[in-house]
């Protein structure tokens, strides 16, 4: 007879890992994309513009970034974030063009309880969000009841990641 703590402990253990950053981008960019990855450190100037641009505090300044290739050409670049949702932290990437253009955010790793993570149709509205997008809750975002919390996490990390991008550029 198997314990009965495992019927408890096992599902929710699923929910940690769910797709790794490197097959999320190629879901977005295809198979024949060449996915690199990368950390970068941000000088004093870049967080500083990071953090006013997109109105939020980084804890670090050093990102995590997947670059993805085609044909020896970038087609995108992925920043991966580690974002407090309501009291354990789900880790994010968020997908962008050349020109800043939000591609795609895609959940890789969530370690709430499943209900609080947003339904893949709460993250279509990323998807091909153009650089002009403010990517702020309750005005171009969705609220999400019952998920307010991990929806504005996700959405203030989407600035994030696109000031990230924006600072890294030369």
């Amino acid at each position: 007879m198997k314990p009965l703590w495992m019927l408890f402990v096992l599902p929710f253990s699923l929910f940690a890992a769910m797709i790794t950053p490197h097959e999320a981008m190629q879901a977005h960019l295809g198979a024949d994309a060449v996915i690199t990855k990368e950390s970068a450190m941000l000088t004093p100037a870049q967080l500083q513009a990071v953090e006013t641009r997109s109105g939020m505090k980084l804890e670090s300044k050093i990102v995590r970034l997947f670059s993805a290739t085609r044909g020896g050409k970038e087609v995108a670049k992925g920043v991966l974030l580690s974002r407090l949702m309501r009291t354990k932290n789900a880790v994010i990437l968020y997908l962008f063009t050349p020109d800043l253009t939000l591609k795609a955010a895609e959940a890789v790793a969530f370690n709430e309880p499943p209900e609080y993570l947003p339904s893949d149709a709460w993250f279509d509205q990323f998807d091909d969000a153009n650089r002009s997008r403010e990517l702020r809750m309750g005005k171009d975002v969705t609220a999400i009841t019952g998920a307010t919390l991990s929806a504005r996490s996700i959405s203030d990390g989407a600035r994030v990641a696109r000031e990230i991008i924006r600072a890294l550029q030369p």
